[in-house]
């Protein structure tokens, strides 16, 4: 299971406060259920939203405040 974290400092109803910050505190988190474990895959991230996986080794992370989507390699 992929997770998005839009900011470390503010809950989600403080996206406003975010964007006017310009912060980009925001992680993905790769969750693993059956063992629990919670591995960090990409962090500084300015407000991640939307993840798309491929079905290969490559998923797609929206950055709201930075306007772009992101490619990440979960092989390295």
């Amino acid at each position: 299971l992929l997770v998005a974290n839009g900011s470390a400092s503010l809950p989600a109803s403080g996206w406003r406060r975010d964007l006017m910050q310009k912060n980009a505190s925001g992680s993905v988190w790769r969750l693993d259920l059956k063992s629990g474990r919670l591995e960090l895959i990409r962090d500084g991230l300015a407000w991640p939203a939307g993840i798309a996986t491929t079905g290969s080794n490559r998923v797609y992370v929206t950055e709201a405040w930075r306007h772009r989507v992101l490619a990440i390699d979960l092989a390295s």
